[in-house]
């Protein structure tokens, strides 16, 4: 896959269309809603938290390498580098 995903900030929208994810241009990105099963009450909740992880995810990865690169000068063997650079592993930045 090589497209970026559509750039961020994003935003839900208000009243019934809050399940919607938007960009900044206006333009849809997602669709919260829940269609079957568990969970069909919370698509807005589930929008909400969505547009948080995506519109906060490169400045958390960022602070974390930071952190981590810190870490490593000056505390090599502390224990939570390990899951710090799994977590920057599983958040796709290594």
């Amino acid at each position: 896959m090589s497209a970026q995903h559509t750039p961020t900030p994003w935003h839900t929208g208000e009243g019934k269309a809050e399940r919607i994810i938007y960009a900044d241009d206006g333009f849809a990105v997602a669709d919260a809603a829940v269609f079957h099963g568990r969970h069909v009450e919370s698509p807005a909740n589930n929008a909400a938290f969505i547009v948080r992880a995506c519109n906060a995810h490169d400045e958390l990865v960022a602070a974390l390498r930071r952190a981590v690169e810190a870490a490593e000068a000056r505390m090599p063997n502390a224990t939570f580098l390990a899951d710090a650079r799994a977590a920057l592993a599983k958040a796709g930045a290594p």
